[in-house]
């Protein structure tokens, strides 16, 4: 039993830390999404960056508040 728990634990120790690298690795590739814009677009504009992104509910028509 002590085994048992051992390992869940575990397991859930590095099921959390990989959910954590990959919400890093998402907020490091938004980063350069926004830098990519202008260091002025800041993350007010990040819904207009993912306007391009297939699937999405924004407006594509408004275009980008930031060039």
């Amino acid at each position: 039993m002590y085994r048992t728990t051992r390992v869940l634990t575990a397991w859930l120790v590095l099921g959390t830390l990989r959910a954590q690298t990959a919400l890093d690795d998402l907020r490091g590739e938004i980063d350069a999404l926004v830098s990519a814009r202008g260091a002025h677009c800041g993350w007010d504009h990040v819904d207009a960056l993912l306007a391009d992104l297939p699937g999405d509910s924004f407006d594509r028509t408004r275009g980008y508040p930031c060039s």
